[in-house]
């Protein structure tokens, strides 16, 4: 048997380190010569080179500050996270979309429909979509709260939460990025600010269901698994191994995605060699998160739409096919998506997927496809909010108007 060594470990992370700056050097040169809407190589490869620049100088400097001084920057790191959060709250509110498109718009109105009692008028999109059905459940839930506690627009409330969430993600990165509380205190400023130059970005928290918001739960979840193993009580081990755990389970329930760095901080817990007592953590963090999860599934099984969506909603296999041709999105496969979305069981929708998929086998490992791909993912220009701002209906959604009709 194959016994784990340091050398071992240090080679595994050393080939894992090597093939993440590969493919981030392949993302950066296919960005810089072939971004996409309206923008040029040479605006793409100046704001990459002033900001990696930038950067490095604020690090480098940043590292250059005695500790002693650093230490005695609690009440700064405060106010600035503070002022960030204020910041946010305030970009996001005026970017405040009041009409919504597609998902967002659907995903807010079922909602607000549930919180006041009456039914889904939209029933279709969601039988089709029942990944976005929990989603919209937890948002009906923040309703409800929002009008207990004597909101005059839901909006508000679910704007300060999704802030809040932000906020904790800085603080987790902060903890997650050091191994010491020297290293805590020394890095969580510079994390702030790279938090900050992505204002821009942030500024779509309104959004809460999304994948980039989606990462914010798994993010706080692990933070809070490494205090739990730095914990000198029981008790206090206990609160954030549950905590951990409910983060993670409410954040697979809005979004499978969340799963991403919680496998990610899975393998890099296995390779650091944990003593049988972290794996018993790590295995009550695991229990705790699919109980969390359970909790969600049941809830949801009392709105009769839930039950009604198994029989019908798309396949998970559907996002496979819809990365086979193209850039992977919905506009570039426009035939595909209008009929599988007019079958009429998710078994029929399966079935066409997997062929779907075996026919254009080939096609996916075509070099140029999966080079358009990484383009249409990193060098479009719009950082993933295309679907909060006005744009001509997708093709997409041919299907449901016609059954309205």
């Amino acid at each position: 048997m194959l016994k784990i060594t340091n050398k071992i470990c240090l080679s595994i992370l050393t080939l894992i380190y090597v093939l993440l700056v590969i493919l981030l050097g392949l993302i950066i040169v296919l960005s810089i010569t072939g971004p996409q809407n309206n923008l040029f190589p040479w605006q793409m490869a100046i704001g990459t080179i002033l900001g990696t620049i930038l950067l490095l100088g604020a690090f480098f400097l940043w590292g250059r500050i005695p500790h002693e001084k650093v230490k005695q920057s609690s009440l700064l790191y405060a106010a600035l996270l503070i002022l960030f959060g204020i910041s946010l709250y305030a970009v996001s509110f005026a970017n405040r979309n009041a009409i919504g498109y597609n998902d967002y718009a659907q995903i807010w109105n079922a909602a607000l429909e549930i919180s006041e009692g009456k039914p889904v008028s939209d029933e279709f999109y969601f039988k089709t979509y029942a990944n976005n059905i929990k989603p919209m459940l937890y948002l009906s839930i923040l309703f409800r709260a929002a009008k207990f506690l004597r909101f005059s627009d839901p909006f508000y409330f679910v704007l300060l939460l999704s802030v809040l969430e932000v906020l904790g993600a800085v603080w987790s990165v902060g903890i997650l990025i050091g191994n010491t509380a020297e290293e805590h205190a020394r890095y969580r400023i510079p994390v702030l600010f790279m938090f900050v130059f992505s204002l821009p970005i942030w500024a779509n928290v309104q959004a809460f269901y999304t994948d980039s918001m989606s990462f914010v739960m798994s993010i706080i979840s692990l933070a809070l698994f490494k205090l739990c193993l730095e914990a000198a009580s029981r008790f206090k081990s206990g609160l954030l191994l549950a905590l951990a755990g409910i983060f993670t389970g409410l954040g697979m329930s809005i979004k499978i995605t969340v799963l991403i760095p919680i496998i990610a901080g899975f393998i890099i817990f296995g390779i650091s060699r944990p003593s049988l007592k972290r794996w018993c953590l790590m295995g009550t963090f695991l229990l705790c998160s699919g109980a969390a999860y359970g909790l969600t599934s049941l809830y949801a099984e009392g709105f009769p739409l839930w039950e009604a969506a198994k029989e019908t909603s798309e396949p998970v296999i559907n996002w496979i096919a819809l990365g086979m041709k193209g850039e992977g999105s919905w506009s570039s496969n426009p035939d595909y998506i209008l009929y599988v979305t007019t079958l009429p069981t998710k078994q029929e929708k399966t079935q066409y997927t997997l062929r779907y998929i075996w026919e254009n086998r080939s096609d996916f490992w075509n070099l140029s496809h999966l080079f358009q791909k990484l383009r249409f993912n990193f060098a479009s220009g719009h950082l993933g909010t295309k679907d909060f701002f006005p744009f001509t209906p997708s093709i997409c959604w041919a299907p449901r108007r016609l059954s309205a009709a």
